[in-house]
């Protein structure tokens, strides 16, 4: 028996709508952590709080045999933490999120285009430049952290 869940991360307080692939006709019972037992081939889930839920649905045979599917869903109601640091005319980023990861990393040197960061990090060029890097997990929340830096024109001591 299959189990799905629309999605697998997601913020405090969100619906997730889980289906259990059962054989026609099966009688499917649910547990939800923090809920009633729910029976039925779908259900729907809210959880209040950050943390990591699973999911079970069983489905009986008509032997009394029962099939056992789990699915984990991951709450996650922080944003991640970004860091922008300088080494020579890059800016180097690091995003971190140990509740569900990250999802995207992007930036934007002032009113330039929307780019992904690469392992390289940003190319900064002469002048001033006002960096606004959004990391985003994948339950959905972002953080943006706005930086100026200055780099001097080449040849130009500072």
């Amino acid at each position: 028996m299959a189990l799905t869940a629309d999605r697998l991360f997601v913020r405090p307080g969100a619906q997730v709508t889980l289906t259990a692939g059962a054989p026609s006709g099966l009688p499917v019972t649910w547990t939800v952590p923090g809920s009633a037992a729910a029976t039925g081939t779908r259900t729907r889930a809210r959880f209040a709080k950050s943390g990591r839920y699973v999911v079970t649905a069983v489905a009986t045979l008509p032997d009394g045999q029962t099939i056992t599917a789990l699915a984990q869903i991951t709450v996650d109601g922080t944003p991640p933490s970004v860091v922008v640091r300088r080494r020579g005319r890059i800016a180097l980023v690091t995003a971190t999120d140990p509740g569900s990861g990250i999802a995207t990393l992007v930036w934007r040197n002032g009113p330039g285009r929307v780019r992904a960061v690469t392992r390289r990090g940003v190319r900064l060029v002469p002048g001033v430049n006002r960096l606004a890097v959004t990391a985003t997990d994948r339950s959905g929340n972002a953080r943006t952290v706005r930086v100026r830096i200055v780099l001097p024109a080449p040849g130009v001591r500072r």
